[in-house]
Protein backbone atom coordinates (compact mmCIF):
# COMPACT_ATOMS: atom_id res chain seq x y z
CA UNK A 1 0.00 0.00 0.00
CA UNK A 2 2.74 2.35 0.52
CA UNK A 3 4.52 1.76 -2.54
CA UNK A 4 2.46 4.09 -4.83
CA UNK A 5 2.40 6.87 -2.32
CA UNK A 6 5.90 6.25 -2.11
CA UNK A 7 6.67 6.51 -5.66
CA UNK A 8 4.52 9.40 -6.19
CA UNK A 9 5.89 11.43 -3.97
CA UNK A 10 9.29 10.29 -5.73
CA UNK A 11 8.49 11.69 -8.77
CA UNK A 12 7.81 14.95 -7.68
CA UNK A 13 11.09 15.28 -5.66
CA UNK A 14 13.77 16.40 -8.42
CA UNK A 15 16.73 16.66 -5.97
CA UNK A 16 17.55 15.54 -2.12
CA UNK A 17 20.93 16.95 -2.48
CA UNK A 18 22.96 19.52 -4.54
CA UNK A 19 24.89 16.50 -6.09
CA UNK A 20 20.99 15.82 -7.76
CA UNK A 21 21.74 19.19 -9.35
CA UNK A 22 24.77 18.44 -10.88
CA UNK A 23 26.31 20.60 -9.01
CA UNK A 24 25.43 23.31 -10.96
CA UNK A 25 23.10 24.91 -8.68
CA UNK A 26 21.67 24.29 -4.89
CA UNK A 27 18.59 21.82 -4.10
CA UNK A 28 16.14 23.92 -2.56
CA UNK A 29 13.03 22.86 -1.12
CA UNK A 30 13.30 19.53 -2.85
CA UNK A 31 13.78 21.21 -6.65
CA UNK A 32 17.17 22.41 -8.57
CA UNK A 33 17.33 25.91 -8.69
CA UNK A 34 20.21 26.25 -11.43
CA UNK A 35 23.21 28.85 -11.66
CA UNK A 36 23.45 30.81 -14.58
CA UNK A 37 23.80 29.46 -17.46
CA UNK A 38 22.49 26.31 -16.61
CA UNK A 39 19.11 24.60 -17.16
CA UNK A 40 16.89 21.51 -16.81
CA UNK A 41 15.22 19.32 -13.93
CA UNK A 42 18.75 18.42 -12.75
CA UNK A 43 20.71 22.09 -14.25
CA UNK A 44 22.23 19.20 -16.52
CA UNK A 45 21.45 21.50 -19.40
CA UNK A 46 24.00 24.24 -20.38
CA UNK A 47 21.89 27.45 -22.10
CA UNK A 48 24.67 28.68 -24.50
CA UNK A 49 24.41 32.10 -25.86
CA UNK A 50 26.55 34.22 -27.23
CA UNK A 51 27.68 37.44 -26.03
CA UNK A 52 25.48 40.34 -24.29
CA UNK A 53 22.37 38.23 -25.04
CA UNK A 54 23.23 35.83 -22.40
CA UNK A 55 21.20 34.05 -19.68
CA UNK A 56 19.34 35.71 -17.14
CA UNK A 57 20.53 39.04 -18.18
CA UNK A 58 23.72 38.07 -17.54
CA UNK A 59 26.37 37.97 -20.36
CA UNK A 60 28.26 35.28 -21.57
CA UNK A 61 32.22 34.85 -23.18
CA UNK A 62 31.78 33.41 -26.65
CA UNK A 63 34.18 32.81 -29.41
CA UNK A 64 33.04 31.14 -32.38
CA UNK A 65 36.29 31.21 -34.25
CA UNK A 66 36.20 30.94 -38.06
CA UNK A 67 33.00 30.23 -38.34
CA UNK A 68 29.72 29.40 -35.89
CA UNK A 69 30.06 25.87 -36.07
CA UNK A 70 33.48 25.90 -35.05
CA UNK A 71 34.67 24.08 -32.00
CA UNK A 72 36.71 25.63 -29.72
CA UNK A 73 37.84 24.68 -25.63
CA UNK A 74 40.31 25.58 -23.31
CA UNK A 75 40.49 29.39 -23.28
CA UNK A 76 42.74 31.24 -21.50
CA UNK A 77 41.65 34.87 -20.52
CA UNK A 78 43.71 37.80 -19.41
CA UNK A 79 43.08 41.30 -18.38
CA UNK A 80 46.06 43.35 -19.94
CA UNK A 81 47.01 46.98 -18.65
CA UNK A 82 48.98 47.86 -21.73
CA UNK A 83 45.17 48.99 -23.09
CA UNK A 84 42.80 47.53 -20.66
CA UNK A 85 41.77 44.81 -22.96
CA UNK A 86 41.17 41.34 -22.49
CA UNK A 87 42.75 38.78 -24.65
CA UNK A 88 42.06 35.25 -24.73
CA UNK A 89 44.31 32.58 -26.09
CA UNK A 90 41.89 29.87 -27.30
CA UNK A 91 41.96 25.83 -28.80
CA UNK A 92 40.15 25.70 -32.02
CA UNK A 93 39.83 23.23 -34.69
CA UNK A 94 41.06 24.04 -38.56
CA UNK A 95 39.67 23.39 -41.89
CA UNK A 96 35.94 22.67 -39.76
CA UNK A 97 36.84 19.10 -39.11
CA UNK A 98 35.00 17.76 -35.52
CA UNK A 99 37.10 17.82 -32.24
CA UNK A 100 37.97 13.72 -32.75
CA UNK A 101 40.57 15.12 -35.17
CA UNK A 102 42.17 16.99 -32.94
CA UNK A 103 45.51 14.91 -33.24
CA UNK A 104 46.10 16.68 -36.51
CA UNK A 105 43.54 19.74 -36.59
CA UNK A 106 44.00 21.67 -33.61
CA UNK A 107 45.41 25.62 -33.03
CA UNK A 108 45.95 28.35 -30.76
CA UNK A 109 43.72 31.15 -31.82
CA UNK A 110 44.21 34.81 -29.94
CA UNK A 111 41.20 36.87 -29.34
CA UNK A 112 40.16 40.46 -27.60
CA UNK A 113 37.48 41.66 -26.16
CA UNK A 114 36.47 45.26 -24.43
CA UNK A 115 34.95 43.37 -21.79
CA UNK A 116 35.94 40.07 -19.65
CA UNK A 117 32.30 38.32 -20.15
CA UNK A 118 32.83 38.98 -23.87
CA UNK A 119 31.95 38.06 -26.63
CA UNK A 120 35.93 37.95 -28.24
CA UNK A 121 36.59 38.38 -31.76
CA UNK A 122 39.47 36.79 -33.27
CA UNK A 123 42.88 38.51 -34.18
CA UNK A 124 44.66 36.13 -35.82
CA UNK A 125 46.06 32.28 -35.72
CA UNK A 126 48.66 32.39 -32.93
CA UNK A 127 50.03 28.66 -33.27
CA UNK A 128 49.51 26.33 -36.34
CA UNK A 129 48.53 22.76 -35.81
CA UNK A 130 49.94 20.92 -33.83
CA UNK A 131 48.51 22.87 -30.46
CA UNK A 132 45.92 22.84 -28.18
CA UNK A 133 45.11 23.52 -24.20
CA UNK A 134 46.77 27.17 -24.15
CA UNK A 135 47.64 28.84 -20.71
CA UNK A 136 49.44 31.94 -20.38
CA UNK A 137 50.60 34.37 -17.66
CA UNK A 138 52.10 37.78 -16.95
CA UNK A 139 55.36 37.15 -15.82
CA UNK A 140 58.26 39.61 -14.57
CA UNK A 141 60.79 40.17 -16.99
CA UNK A 142 63.86 42.45 -16.68
CA UNK A 143 64.69 42.30 -20.59
CA UNK A 144 61.57 44.43 -21.90
CA UNK A 145 60.55 47.61 -21.43
CA UNK A 146 57.58 47.43 -19.53
CA UNK A 147 59.34 45.03 -16.58
CA UNK A 148 56.82 41.83 -17.85
CA UNK A 149 55.92 39.94 -20.59
CA UNK A 150 53.29 37.52 -22.23
CA UNK A 151 54.31 33.88 -22.20
CA UNK A 152 52.22 31.53 -23.78
CA UNK A 153 52.44 27.53 -22.56
CA UNK A 154 50.96 25.24 -25.44
CA UNK A 155 50.18 21.16 -25.47
CA UNK A 156 51.93 21.42 -28.97
CA UNK A 157 54.16 23.41 -31.07
CA UNK A 158 52.81 24.23 -34.32
CA UNK A 159 54.78 21.44 -35.79
CA UNK A 160 52.49 17.99 -37.65
CA UNK A 161 53.85 15.22 -35.09
CA UNK A 162 50.51 13.38 -35.88
CA UNK A 163 50.39 14.13 -39.68
CA UNK A 164 48.99 16.90 -42.05
CA UNK A 165 45.88 18.58 -40.80
CA UNK A 166 42.90 16.84 -42.31
CA UNK A 167 40.66 18.60 -44.62
CA UNK A 168 36.68 18.75 -43.85
CA UNK A 169 35.71 21.72 -45.35
CA UNK A 170 35.25 20.34 -48.99
CA UNK A 171 38.48 21.87 -50.32
CA UNK A 172 41.28 19.67 -51.70
CA UNK A 173 44.21 18.41 -49.09
CA UNK A 174 47.72 20.01 -49.54
CA UNK A 175 50.37 17.53 -50.61
CA UNK A 176 51.38 15.02 -47.42
CA UNK A 177 54.17 16.11 -45.52
CA UNK A 178 56.01 13.92 -43.44
CA UNK A 179 55.29 13.66 -39.82
CA UNK A 180 58.05 15.92 -37.78
CA UNK A 181 60.36 13.38 -35.83
CA UNK A 182 60.42 13.84 -31.69
CA UNK A 183 63.77 15.64 -31.01
CA UNK A 184 66.32 13.14 -29.57
CA UNK A 185 67.28 12.26 -26.04
CA UNK A 186 70.04 11.12 -23.49
CA UNK A 187 69.61 9.17 -20.68
CA UNK A 188 71.28 10.28 -17.55
CA UNK A 189 70.60 9.77 -13.75
CA UNK A 190 67.59 11.58 -12.48
CA UNK A 191 69.03 14.43 -9.61
CA UNK A 192 65.38 13.29 -8.14
CA UNK A 193 64.01 9.71 -7.09
CA UNK A 194 60.32 8.86 -9.09
CA UNK A 195 57.29 9.76 -7.92
CA UNK A 196 55.17 6.98 -5.35
CA UNK A 197 54.54 4.13 -6.91
CA UNK A 198 56.72 4.69 -10.08
CA UNK A 199 59.13 2.66 -10.66
CA UNK A 200 59.84 1.69 -13.90
CA UNK A 201 62.62 5.07 -14.65
CA UNK A 202 65.72 3.92 -16.61
CA UNK A 203 66.55 7.67 -15.37
CA UNK A 204 65.96 11.55 -17.37
CA UNK A 205 67.23 13.24 -20.22
CA UNK A 206 67.17 16.92 -20.73
CA UNK A 207 64.02 17.94 -22.48
CA UNK A 208 63.63 20.71 -24.91
CA UNK A 209 60.03 22.29 -25.17
CA UNK A 210 58.84 25.50 -27.10
CA UNK A 211 56.27 28.32 -25.91
CA UNK A 212 55.87 31.79 -27.25
CA UNK A 213 56.41 34.86 -25.46
CA UNK A 214 55.65 38.78 -26.61
CA UNK A 215 55.99 42.46 -24.65
CA UNK A 216 52.14 42.79 -25.15
CA UNK A 217 49.36 40.36 -26.32
CA UNK A 218 48.21 42.13 -29.83
CA UNK A 219 52.28 42.54 -30.10
CA UNK A 220 55.28 40.40 -32.16
CA UNK A 221 55.20 36.73 -30.73
CA UNK A 222 57.90 34.74 -30.58
CA UNK A 223 59.04 31.30 -30.11
CA UNK A 224 61.83 30.41 -27.59
CA UNK A 225 63.46 26.45 -26.84
CA UNK A 226 63.26 26.42 -22.96
CA UNK A 227 64.42 22.84 -21.04
CA UNK A 228 62.97 20.81 -18.28
CA UNK A 229 66.28 19.44 -16.62
CA UNK A 230 64.70 16.03 -15.69
CA UNK A 231 62.17 14.39 -17.80
CA UNK A 232 61.65 10.58 -17.01
CA UNK A 233 62.86 8.10 -19.45
CA UNK A 234 60.88 4.67 -19.47
CA UNK A 235 62.57 1.92 -19.04
CA UNK A 236 62.04 0.71 -22.57
CA UNK A 237 64.43 4.05 -23.19
CA UNK A 238 62.00 6.06 -24.68
CA UNK A 239 60.67 9.68 -22.60
CA UNK A 240 56.98 9.37 -21.37
CA UNK A 241 54.86 10.75 -24.36
CA UNK A 242 55.66 11.94 -27.31
CA UNK A 243 56.09 15.00 -29.34
CA UNK A 244 57.45 18.48 -27.54
CA UNK A 245 58.49 17.21 -24.39
CA UNK A 246 57.08 19.51 -21.66
CA UNK A 247 54.37 20.79 -23.61
CA UNK A 248 51.89 18.50 -22.61
CA UNK A 249 48.56 19.78 -20.63
CA UNK A 250 51.39 22.52 -19.09
CA UNK A 251 49.51 24.57 -15.78
CA UNK A 252 51.92 27.76 -15.31
CA UNK A 253 51.42 29.64 -11.95
CA UNK A 254 53.96 32.94 -11.33
CA UNK A 255 54.53 33.06 -7.49
CA UNK A 256 54.32 36.59 -6.18
CA UNK A 257 57.90 36.62 -5.91
CA UNK A 258 58.40 36.16 -9.32
CA UNK A 259 59.22 32.20 -9.25
CA UNK A 260 57.55 30.33 -12.22
CA UNK A 261 55.59 27.50 -11.67
CA UNK A 262 54.79 25.11 -14.12
CA UNK A 263 52.73 21.48 -13.71
CA UNK A 264 53.21 19.29 -16.61
CA UNK A 265 51.60 15.95 -17.45
CA UNK A 266 54.24 13.33 -18.15
CA UNK A 267 51.97 10.28 -18.15
CA UNK A 268 48.54 8.85 -17.33
CA UNK A 269 49.43 8.42 -13.99
CA UNK A 270 51.88 11.07 -12.54
CA UNK A 271 52.47 14.58 -12.88
CA UNK A 272 55.93 16.69 -12.98
CA UNK A 273 56.21 20.34 -11.36
CA UNK A 274 59.01 22.25 -12.55
CA UNK A 275 60.09 26.20 -11.31
CA UNK A 276 62.03 28.84 -13.37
Amino acid sequence: MLALPLALLASKIACRSDLDCSLNGLCTDGACVCDVPWGGARCQTLLLAAGREGVGGIPLAAYHGDSLNATSWGASVLHAPEDGRYYMWVAAMTNKCPLADWMTNSEVHLAVSDEPLGPFAKIRTLVSPWAHNPQTIRAPDATVASGHAYVLFTLGDGKNYHGDPKVCDGRSPAPPMPPVPPPPWVVKPCRFGPPHGQHSWAGCMVANFTLFWSETPAGKWREHTAQILDWPVHHTGRPWDYGPYGNWNPAPIVHPNGTIFVQVRASSSFRLRYTS
